[in-house]
């Protein structure tokens, strides 16, 4: 029988694409341990290529040039790599960028099938962030490029409701993210004077980092001996100078020695990050499905989301503490959680593990996405993740 063809068509293959480096990376890994599948990865190459290429492993990587801002994509490049490099399914990660455009260019000449992730770019909040460049951009091509999709792939529900919301009339299917569950490190024993919570990922204005710090001001204020056992710790790559804002809002505020700004962490940094700490938090306005939190659990770290990271299993298992993006119920939030018995922030923590070890693991993510290539292809009968109404 012969193989499914497939290109990934991705924006970044590098820690510049933030979340979408750990989600696409390893589903095209997971993917490409099927003898069913021929996979081919199409990306941007930037200043961290060189060094993260190495972590997509035996994967076929090909590249495109981007001509002018990275954020647009605009480049010719990408529609040699499909000529020359032909396949049945191209499956698109991310949208509002000229690689749209390509992709929808290429299908209207070629016979092949489509799926655009759109990774939570149809959200509310997302589509209101650069609200006039993205209505150009729909007018210009991505409106067509959505609407010929054969099919789109929605990380959660909230997601499929947002797709639908914005007009979208094609076939629907909801795969999540996932997680490769390890084996939790050893806690780090030379530090027992504070307990740590943790945001770590993009450091950008959707995230809620602004309330977060807000919200350690207002308790700070009203009862500073709430806070005498925490540190709070902000790591991961800045965007748009919002670190800088975030460091003089904390200046501001005096809660300078309550915050610990601690940088970017990949590989090894990450995990001695994560093992070290005693819980993650994630205030943030818009989400597709953060891996960040599924990296949390997967450490057994009780978890603070907002409903707005669209992961509702954790609140259904008592996997997560539900918080607000409003500084003063924010910090009654947090308050509440520090107030708990470690036993059953420990229990909260262990209850993530379950729940990603159960439902987010890339082995089931990779064959669901096998599926959805197969009925795309008319290789098999819908599956029952895809939803046509």
């Amino acid at each position: 029988m012969s193989k499914i063809k497939v290109n990934i068509v991705t924006g970044s293959n590098s820690r510049n694409a933030g979340g979408l480096f750990n989600s696409v990376r390893n589903l095209s890994l997971n993917l490409n341990f099927s003898d069913e599948l021929n996979l081919k990865v199409i990306s941007f190459s930037d200043e961290f290529s060189e060094h993260d290429l190495k972590s997509w492993g035996k994967l076929k990587m090909l590249k495109y040039d981007i001509i002018g801002p990275k954020k647009l994509g605009f480049n010719f490049t990408l529609t040699d790599c499909l000529n020359e490099n032909p396949c049945q399914i191209v499956h698109q990660q991310g949208i509002w960028s000229y690689n749209s455009k390509l992709i929808l260019d290429y299908k209207n000449k070629n016979k092949i099938r489509t799926i655009i992730t759109p990774r939570g770019m149809l959200d509310t909040w997302a589509l209101k962030n650069s609200r006039w460049k993205k209505k150009i951009i729909g007018c210009f091509y991505e409106n067509n490029n959505l609407k010929s999709a054969d099919c789109i792939h929605a990380l959660c529900e909230s997601e499929y409701l947002s797709i639908r919301r914005f007009g979208l009339k094609n076939p629907v299917a909801i795969i999540p993210n996932g997680i490769n569950v390890k084996k939790k490190l050893g806690k780090i024993s030379n530090r027992k004077i504070k307990s740590k919570l943790l945001f770590l990922g993009r450091i950008h204005p959707k995230k809620g980092l602004v309330s977060l710090i807000k919200s350690i001001s207002i308790i700070n204020q009203k009862d500073p001996k709430v806070l005498k056992n925490w540190e709070f710790i902000i790591a991961g790559w800045s965007e748009l100078n919002h670190q800088n804002e975030l460091e003089e809002l904390c200046n501001t505020l005096g809660i300078s020695k309550l915050v610990n700004f601690n940088g970017p962490a990949f590989e090894i940094d990450k995990q001695n990050l994560l093992n070290d700490v005693d819980a993650f938090i994630l205030p943030s306005y818009s989400e597709g499905l953060p891996m960040s939190i599924l990296e949390a659990w997967s450490y057994k770290l009780p978890v603070l989301m907002t409903k707005e990271c669209n992961i509702p299993e954790g609140f259904e298992s008592n996997s997560a503490i539900k918080i607000h993006n409003e500084p003063i119920r924010l910090a009654h939030d947090i308050c509440k959680f520090i107030s708990l018995n470690k036993s059953i922030r420990d229990k909260i923590g262990i209850n993530g593990y379950n729940l990603v070890k159960n439902k987010f693991v890339w082995k089931k993510i990779s064959d669901d996405t096998i599926l959805l290539y197969k009925w795309l292809l008319n290789k098999s009968e819908i599956p029952e993740f895809v939803k046509i109404d």
